[in-house]
């Protein structure tokens, strides 16, 4: 089923602040998901991607790994979310 399009917000500091907490998982996802964009919030912190797809009331939690295939796509992309997020952090 995949989709064609995707954006992403991320989420970086010690605590996100509650306006920014609403905008990316209440305002912005509304947005996306009307327009039938797949929408990730990247959350450095938790080292978790929240993926929220069209007509999702609740997010898919990736913490290992991310695999997107956009429609008519033969070979995801496919993100190593552990590696990612050492790589990031733990500098």
């Amino acid at each position: 089923m995949g989709t064609t399009s995707c954006a992403c917000s991320c989420e970086t500091g010690a605590v996100p602040s509650p306006t920014s907490h609403r905008k990316d998982r209440v305002i912005k996802r509304r947005l996306y998901q009307r327009v039938r964009v797949e929408y990730w919030i990247v959350d450095f912190e938790a080292r978790v991607v929240e993926r929220w797809q069209p007509g999702d009331e609740r997010a898919e939690l990736l913490d290992e790994s991310l695999a997107w295939a956009p429609g008519g796509t033969v070979v995801p992309l496919e993100i190593d979310l552990v590696e990612l997020f050492a790589e990031a952090l733990d500098r």
